[in-house]
C-alpha cells in the first residue's frame, strides 16, 4: 500500500479513486458523487463511501457511547452495480487485511452495524445509500474493513 497519497493515484493503474482523508462532517452529497470516471466513455454511475480501517470501536469515556479510533478513513468510490467479490477486491487494494466489510447505517450507532457477505448485501448497501440522497446533503454511508 502505498502512502504518498497524490503521488500514488498518478502511479496507480487501479480503477477506484481514493482521497486523502477527510473530515466526516461537511462532504458534499451523495447524489452529486453518482458520476463517471473523468475522462472516461462509461455512463456507469459511481458511489462514494466512507471508508474507515486499521482502527477500532472503543467507547468513550463520558458516556459509553461507541466510537472509532485511530486507523485510517479514505474516501472510496466503486461503481454502483459493484459485485460483491469486485468490491472485497478493491477493499483489498486498499486495506489487505479486508476480510470483512461492515456499514454504518444513517442515524445508527456502531453497534449496529450491518455486514456485507454477498451480492444482494450489496444491493441493499446500495439502496441505504440512495436514501441518503433525500436526506440533509452532508452525510455518506460509513464503511469499515476488520
Amino acid at each position: 500500500m502505498c502512502n504518498k497519497g497524490i503521488e500514488c493515484l498518478r502511479e496507480s493503474e487501479s480503477p477506484i479513486e481514493q482521497e486523502p482523508y477527510q473530515a466526516v462532517f461537511g462532504m458534499d452529497s451523495p447524489v452529486a458523487a453518482q458520476s463517471s470516471i473523468p475522462g472516461s466513455n462509461e455512463e456507469t454511475p459511481r458511489v462514494k463511501f466512507l471508508c474507515s480501517f486499521s482502527g477500532s470501536i472503543l467507547p468513550r469515556p463520558q458516556d459509553g457511547k461507541l466510537r472509532y479510533v485511530g486507523g485510517e478513513t479514505r474516501i472510496v468510490s466503486v461503481p454502483r452495480d459493484i459485485s460483491y467479490e469486485e468490491l472485497m477486491g478493491k477493499m483489498r487494494e486498499i486495506f489487505e487485511g479486508a476480510a470483512l466489510l461492515k456499514y454504518q447505517q444513517p442515524d445508527e450507532d456502531l453497534d449496529a452495524l450491518v455486514s456485507v457477505v454477498n451480492d444482494d448485501d450489496v444491493i441493499n448497501m446500495m439502496e441505504e445509500y440512495d436514501k441518503l440522497g433525500s436526506g440533509d446533503g452532508f452525510t455518506r454511508l460509513r464503511i469499515f474493513l476488520f
